[in-house]
């Protein structure tokens, strides 16, 4: 069946038997529940990202060095760009689904028009940005570095490492940065400082990001009260609604493993709120679950 409402495309290991850890991606509809089975690979395939249109994915697939590929989901093409943008990560479709943002393992961040094959360098040193995400308005890219989250404007031309506004500053590593439907918040994951493989969801407001240079820094992030005992985020990418009331995340407890979602104004100790588990990744098309 294929899937029709809002779509997450996934990444996961989908052994048939115990000894088989091969990679599959998927398509899984949040709102449906349901998930459809694109393709499997042996290994090297990361970082799926649906465009707006929801018809093509473009992900990072290994061949002699990371090459970036989108897929028509739809009509099975598989197109492998030039091997200009080998060692790359993190794609993310623009809002109107004309270009491309993607990290550089080591060496910034390109935009890139996949119609023709050519980019822009937005960023450009050794540092290791990250898990870029475009605002829905598109005049602002959020993205990784440091452990911190900054934002750059896309249109950037000269200096853009020293222009980006950090938006970020706490303990912990940040990432995964997912901006609302109405661009007015920006959803992150963070890591304890003292347990760094435990996540924790929190909000920025982005008018911090017209109020000067340190203002976002400054504020507090609003942490999401999941509710949910026992419930630990996975370190993947997260999805808001598309009425921008819930956010959708990969998480696991002792007995579960799936897509939960939580209502964005769960936040600084609501009351009544709780997760809600909503697709069981063991549903996924040729998942192993054991004897």
């Amino acid at each position: 069946m294929i899937p029709t409402g809002q779509l997450a495309p996934l990444i996961w290991y989908a052994p048939r038997q115990a000894t088989d850890f091969s990679q599959a991606l998927y398509l899984v509809d949040l709102d449906r529940r349901l998930a459809a089975w694109l393709f499997t690979a042996s290994f090297g395939v990361e970082y799926p990202s649906l465009a707006p249109d929801q018809e093509r994915i473009a992900y990072n697939r290994f061949e002699n060095g990371w090459r970036l590929h989108i897929l028509d989901w739809f009509t099975e093409e598989d197109q492998a760009l030039e091997d200009g943008f080998l060692n790359g990560s993190f794609p993310a479709w623009s809002p109107d689904g004309t270009r491309l943002v993607q990290a550089v393992r080591y060496g910034g961040m390109q935009i890139i028009d996949p119609d023709d094959s050519t980019f822009r360098q937005l960023t450009d040193d050794s540092l290791f940005d990250y898990t870029p995400a475009w605002s829905p308005d598109g005049r602002w890219i959020a993205f990784g570095v440091n452990q911190n989250l900054y934002a750059v404007a896309s249109d950037c031309q000269t200096d853009c490492r020293q222009q980006a506004v950090q938006i970020t500053a706490q303990s912990g590593g940040q990432a995964y940065p997912a901006w609302s439907p109405d661009g007015k918040f920006v959803a992150f994951l963070s890591s304890l400082s003292a347990q760094p493989a435990i996540f924790e969801l929190y909000l920025i407001d982005t008018d911090c990001l017209e109020e000067g240079q340190d203002a976002c820094a400054r504020q507090n992030a609003l942490r999401i009260e999941l509710g949910y005992p026992g419930l630990q985020i996975i370190l993947n990418q997260i999805f808001w609604s598309a009425d921008g009331r819930y956010l959708i995340f990969q998480g696991t407890t002792p007995i579960e493993i799936g897509f939960y979602r939580i209502p964005a104004a769960c936040y600084n100790r609501a009351q009544g709120c709780r997760a809600e588990w909503i697709f069981d990744l063991r549903d996924l098309p040729g998942f192993w679950v054991g004897p």
